[in-house]
């Protein structure tokens, strides 16, 4: 027993004469630290850069009426092909959009005659084809071109799709 209480006096007495010599470092180290003032306008910026608003957001070119109708078109149109051709389909949509000879808004290049035939204003809207067609309308809005899928669609700028009911093949230009 009297071992172990030199052992740990011993110790104690080694902790506390480290304790004491780390203190009197930091006090020494401290001591020839030279202070340089640093002005205000240095570490601020300047009352206008706080107090200006960052820009808006551009307005959408979409609206909620936008996203039922083309997620009614999908179900009609898309209901047993991959989730990549589905939005291949909301891409053919937005491209005939910018192009501009089919239409002014995606309402109408949807329910144009003899396009769309799939599209339907009593086909459900699911959450699934729902957000999907949000995420294409976003990529669209923040600038984004037309996705290629391969091998059912090798070019950015389709037009025109067909399909046998598992598939469908995106291309440019119409054929019979």
């Amino acid at each position: 027993m009297n071992k172990r209480k030199c052992l740990c006096l011993i110790l104690g007495a080694l902790l506390l004469f480290g304790l004491t010599q780390t203190g009197l470092a930091y006090e020494e180290a401290y001591e020839e630290t030279e202070i340089i003032p640093i002005s205000w306008e240095e570490k601020e910026p300047s009352i206008v850069d706080r107090l200006s608003p960052a820009p808006p957001p551009p307005p959408r070119r979409w609206t909620d009426q936008d996203v039922v109708t083309l997620s009614r078109m999908v179900w009609g149109e898309g209901r047993g092909v991959s989730r990549n051709e589905q939005k291949l389909i909301v891409w053919t949509v937005l491209n005939r959009l910018d192009n501009g000879r089919y239409g002014g808004s995606i309402r109408q290049i949807v329910t144009a005659r003899g396009q769309f035939v799939g599209y339907r204003s009593g086909h459900p809207v699911t959450d699934a084809i729902r957000y999907m067609v949000i995420d294409v309308l976003e990529a669209w809005d923040r600038g984004e071109s037309a996705k290629i899928y391969p091998p059912f669609a090798r070019v950015s700028n389709y037009l025109y799709f067909h399909g046998d009911g598992r598939h469908n093949w995106f291309r440019p230009s119409y054929r019979r």
